[in-house]
C-alpha cells in the first residue's frame, strides 16, 4: 500500500513535471512585472502629468496588471539631444514620442521598430485621419500612431473683420491680402495699432502655399530639389509680398505684447486648435468671435486646399526589450476616450474621427471649426531625409526675400542649390 502511494507521489510528479515546466513558467510569467519607459515631450505640464498620474495610469493598470510604467517628460528644447544621448548609451526608452518631421531619420538610424505586425488585429487605423497618419509612415511601412493634430489653419476676429467691413468670405491669397491690407491700422503718429495678419516667416509657414499652388519639395526619386518651379515662384512672390505689407521695413506689433489675438491687436493668423486654450485663458469672452477659414487656392482659384498636419505621433523603439507591452501602451494611449483626455490637457484636438465626437469637442466653436474646414484638407508634412537642413537653408533664403535682399526667383535658386548638396545620395518614397 505505501509502495503504491509512493509510486502514484512519483508518478504524479513525473507527470508535473513533464508538463511541468510550462505550468511553472505561467505561473512565474504571471507574477513577474514588466517595466517600461514611456517619453513625451513636457508641453502642458501640470495638467499632462496630473492626467496621467491620476486617471490613465491607473486605468492602465487594471487593464495590464503586469505592466509596470515609468513615465518621463523632457523639455521639447532639449528632446532631440536626450534622444540621440539615449539611444547612444543604450538607455532608450520603449516608447517614444516623436514629431511631423522625425520618421525618415529614426528610421534611417534604427531607432524605431514597424508597427506593421500590431495593426491588422488592431483594426483602428481608419479611426485616424489620413493627413495625421501620413505623418508615421516611411516607405510604405507603418511606424506609429498619431497623438496630437497640430493641424494649422488661418484664425480671425469676427468682430474686427465686420467693423472694417471685411467679408469672411476669405477664399483666395489675393482675398487675404485685401483683407489684411484693410484691417491694419496706424494712430496719428504713425504707429502700428491693429494688424490685419500675423505671418509666419519661416518655411513652415510659406508651405502651405507651395503645396496649394502644386509643388512639391523634392522629386519623385528624392535625389533633386524641386523648389524653383512655377509653384514655388507664386507662393513666394505672394508670401513676400503679404509679409512687407504687413511689417514694413520688419517693423511690426511689439513682441512685449501678451496675447495680441485675444486683446484684438491682430485680426488674423495661422495657429492650430490649441488656440482655443489661449482664449480660454485670456479672454474666454470671444470664444464664440473667433472664425476658422479653409485653406485657401491661389489667386486663379485653380489648385487645391492644404493644410499641414505637425502633429506628434508614438514610436516603439528599436533598443526595447519588450515591444509587445510596448504596444499594450500606445494602443490603451491612442484610444478614443484616453487619446482625447490628453489631447485636451494640451487644448489640442485629438487626431482620431470617434474621439472628435466628445461633448468637449463639438461644443467648443473653435474646436468644431478646425474639425469642420481644416481637418478634411490635411496633409502630412513632408517626409524625406534631409527634409530638416531642407528647411533650415529656406529659411535662411526666404528671410533674404523678405527683406529685399534677394528676389524671390533668387532665393529659391539659391535654396534648391544648397538642398541639392544635401540631398545628394539620398533616398526617399
Amino acid at each position: 500500500m505505501v509502495r503504491r502511494l509512493a509510486a502514484g507521489i512519483l508518478a504524479l510528479a513525473f507527470v508535473c513535471g513533464g508538463l511541468g515546466g510550462h505550468l511553472a513558467t505561467g505561473v512565474a510569467r504571471a507574477e513577474s512585472k514588466i517595466n517600461l519607459e514611456v517619453w513625451l515631450p513636457d508641453y502642458c505640464s501640470p495638467l499632462t502629468q496630473n492626467f496621467f498620474t491620476n486617471q490613465f495610469l491607473p486605468a492602465f493598470y487594471k487593464a495590464n496588471p503586469t505592466i509596470t510604467v515609468k513615465m518621463v517628460y523632457v523639455n521639447w528644447n532639449v528632446y532631440d539631444q536626450k534622444v540621440t544621448t539615449a539611444f547612444a548609451g543604450g538607455a532608450a526608452p520603449d516608447v517614444l514620442q516623436a514629431g511631423a518631421q522625425y520618421v525618415p531619420n529614426l528610421v534611417a538610424k534604427n531607432q524605431i521598430r514597424s508597427i506593421d505586425p500590431y495593426l491588422s488585429s488592431w483594426g483602428h487605423k481608419n479611426d485616424f485621419y489620413p493627413g495625421s497618419w501620413q505623418n508615421t509612415m516611411w516607405q510604405g511601412k507603418n511606424y506609429g500612431v498619431p497623438y496630437q493634430s497640430g493641424v494649422r489653419g488661418i484664425v480671425y476676429r469676427k468682430s474686427l473683420l465686420k467693423a472694417a467691413g471685411v467679408s469672411t468670405n476669405i477664399t483666395t491669397w489675393d482675398d487675404l491680402y485685401r483683407a489684411a491690407v484693410k484691417l491694419t491700422k496706424h494712430d496719428a503718429q504713425g504707429k502700428l495699432t491693429q494688424l490685419g495678419f500675423s505671418p509666419d516667416p519661416s518655411y513652415q509657414g510659406w508651405l502651405p502655399y507651395f503645396e496649394q499652388a502644386g509643388g512639391w519639395p523634392v522629386s519623385s526619386d528624392g535625389k533633386k530639389a524641386t523648389l524653383a518651379t512655377p509653384a514655388g515662384l507664386a507662393a513666394t512672390t505672394f508670401f513676400v509680398k503679404l509679409f512687407q505689407a504687413m511689417t514694413p521695413g520688419g517693423v511690426g506689433l511689439s513682441s512685449k505684447l501678451v496675447a495680441p489675438f485675444e486683446s484684438g491687436k491682430i485680426a488674423m493668423e495661422v495657429q492650430d486648435a490649441s488656440i482655443s486654450g489661449e482664449v480660454l485663458q485670456y479672454n474666454p469672452k470671444i470664444l464664440s468671435d473667433v472664425g476658422v477659414l479653409k485653406p485657401l487656392l491661389p489667386p486663379s482659384g485653380k489648385g487645391k486646399r492644404v493644410a499641414i498636419a505637425y502633429n506628434d505621433w508614438l514610436a516603439i523603439t528599436s533598443q526595447t526589450k519588450n515591444p509587445d507591452a510596448a504596444w499594450k501602451w500606445i494602443s490603451f494611449a491612442t484610444a478614443p476616450h484616453w487619446l482625447g483626455e490628453y489631447d485636451r490637457t494640451c487644448g489640442e484636438i485629438p487626431t482620431n474621427k470617434i474621439a472628435v465626437q466628445a461633448k468637449w469637442v463639438t461644443t467648443n466653436p473653435i474646436y468644431r471649426q478646425f474639425t469642420e474646414n481644416v481637418f478634411p484638407y490635411a496633409v502630412a508634412h513632408p517626409n524625406f531625409p534631409h527634409m530638416v537642413e531642407m528647411g533650415d537653408k529656406l529659411n535662411s533664403e526666404l528671410q533674404k526675400a523678405e527683406y529685399g535682399k534677394e528676389t524671390p526667383a533668387q532665393a529659391l535658386k539659391n535654396a534648391q542649390d544648397q538642398s541639392n548638396a544635401l540631398l545628394a545620395g539620398s533616398a526617399t518614397h
